[in-house]
């Protein structure tokens, strides 16, 4: 059964809900981290780099492209994966102001 609250779509909490596990998850922080020190990188550098399958990469990836905290550019033959700092600096500033609202 759907979680209501007043005022707010069903579809919009899902959304909060994606974006907040996105940016709390360590697999995703640890590739973000990467992304952040090599500029971009492709699923074949954070397998490399992160020791674990490649599907498992490709299932992150979905979530933080999904959430739009990572864009894609193909280089050659391959899916380039960086930041997209404007959308992640958007999520961290809200979250941080949130979090200092609140006294968490």
């Amino acid at each position: 059964m759907p979680v209501k609250i007043k005022g707010v779509p069903f579809s919009k909490l899902k959304r909060v809900n994606l974006v907040l596990r996105s940016v709390t998850n360590r697999t995703r922080i640890l590739m973000l981290e990467l992304m952040d020190m090599h500029t971009s990188l492709s699923v074949l550098d954070l397998v490399r780099l992160m020791k674990i399958d490649q599907s498992t990469i490709s299932m992150h990836l979905k979530i933080l492209r999904q959430t739009e905290l990572v864009i894609s550019k193909r280089e050659h033959r391959f899916k380039m994966y960086s930041i997209n700092y404007p959308k992640t600096n958007q999520i961290i500033k809200s979250v941080t102001a949130l979090v200092d609202k609140q006294n968490y």
